[in-house]
């Protein structure tokens, strides 16, 4: 089959660690960008096999994915890959290019064996693992104090083997390099799907849907429940809102560390979703977004929420304080403050014309600055070029 320029379509290898039907934003990130790739490429995508989805069918018919099983041994909310070696390389070895999303088992591998085959070598940036490393472990463990250390310093040794990293803004671009990255770093804007990620036309009909009374006002949050995420804050300040308004749900949708899981499953008040695939579906039911995390690049939740003309209150991290401004299409709190942010959940339920503004103002900025039509070219021209030396 030929390419868009009439050319035999190059092998575009993607061995990932994130991936459907675990949803995170790495995964989500893929899930929609993978089928604009396969007009140009053939994709083949190797993934875990999350425990707890062992009967899971990938459906998938315009790429190729590969399965291989995950080890029970788990750090934080992520299960390790087992390493596939002879799998992976059979892969690279095939492959024209190959595309990697983390610093983890499938990602390292991948590096490595792109290295070793002499393969052009993309990287995409989509959290710092050193940050990730120190923010994700307890507070009470020691290896918190280490561990980014290390982490940065394995993230320099294979970052640097790469041909090309591209990353979501310039800020993390010069955090690369301030890091002591040397490989080619381009910037690509993460991007929502506008279409599919729209205000509702009926946000009472989307709550009735989920069995919630219209009445209620819907605090949300979307993604994956993880220590750098601080899902904490978000609890401790619903609980004070809750106390001075009646009618506020706080709807959490993702899946991580149980223990996480569980403050929010025995809370009154509060709906814990799960793993879904259809984040959507919960989106239309929201009436304010909240991101509590502790680092971030881009946000692509935020993004999602934006998109749907949903306020949000977020943490001035990653790209996400430079695309928010305050109180034109949302609003910060400081980290970990949940006196701050019960203040700003209370004074927007209060007030429904600054709500409307926001969020108004919200899918504006993603519709003009980070529409996935527009920011998906950027990111297959650079998988293109590397694949061109």
């Amino acid at each position: 089959m030929a390419g868009r320029y009439g050319n035999k379509k190059k092998r575009l290898l993607i061995p990932t660690d994130a991936f459907t039907p675990r949803w995170d934003g790495i995964a989500r990130f893929l899930h929609e960008i993978i089928p604009e790739l396969t007009d140009e490429f053939d994709v083949e995508v190797i993934a875990p096999l999350f425990p707890g989805f062992e009967g899971w069918v990938d459906k998938e018919k315009r790429y190729k994915i590969i399965r291989v099983k995950s080890s029970r041994i788990r750090v934080s909310d992520y299960y390790f890959t087992r390493f596939a070696f002879s799998t992976i390389k059979r892969a690279v070895k095939k492959a024209d290019i190959v595309w990697t999303q983390a610093i983890m088992p499938m990602g390292v591998l991948g590096i490595l064996l792109a290295k070793h085959f002499d393969k052009p070598l993309v990287a995409t940036i989509h959290s710092f693992e050193w940050e990730l490393a120190r923010d994700s472990m307890p507070r009470w463990n020691p290896l918190r104090l280490i561990s980014p250390f290390v982490v940065r310093r394995l993230s320099r040794f294979f970052y640097n083997k790469a041909s090309r990293i591209i990353v979501p803004d310039e800020e993390a671009k010069e955090k690369l390099i301030m890091n002591g990255i040397k490989a080619e770093i381009k910037v690509a804007h993460l991007g929502v799907d506008v279409e599919k990620f729209s205000p509702t036309k009926s946000k009472e009909a989307a709550k009735k849907k989920l069995g919630i009374p219209p009445s209620k006002k819907v605090i949300g949050y979307t993604g994956r429940i993880g220590r750098e995420k601080d899902l904490a804050t978000l609890y401790r300040a619903f609980l004070r809102v809750a106390n001075e308004h009646d009618d506020v749900l706080l709807m959490v949708v993702g899946s991580g560390i149980r223990r996480i899981e569980a403050m929010f499953k025995r809370a009154p008040n509060i709906m814990f979703v799960g793993n879904t695939n259809n984040v959507k579906l919960y989106l239309d039911a929201m009436d304010i977004y909240v991101l509590p995390s502790l680092t971030e690049t881009s946000s692509l939740s935020t993004m999602e929420a934006m998109a749907c003309a949903i306020p949000v209150i977020v943490t001035p991290v990653g790209h996400v304080k430079h695309y928010i401004k305050e109180k034109y299409n949302g609003m910060f709190f400081p980290k970990g403050n949940y006196l701050v942010l019960s203040l700003k959940l209370l004074a927007l339920l209060k007030n429904e014309k600054l709500m409307k503004k926001l969020g108004r103002n919200a899918r504006e900025t993603i519709l003009e600055e980070y529409n996935f039509r527009k920011n998906k070219e950027k990111i297959i021209s650079l998988l293109r070029e590397a694949t061109n030396g």
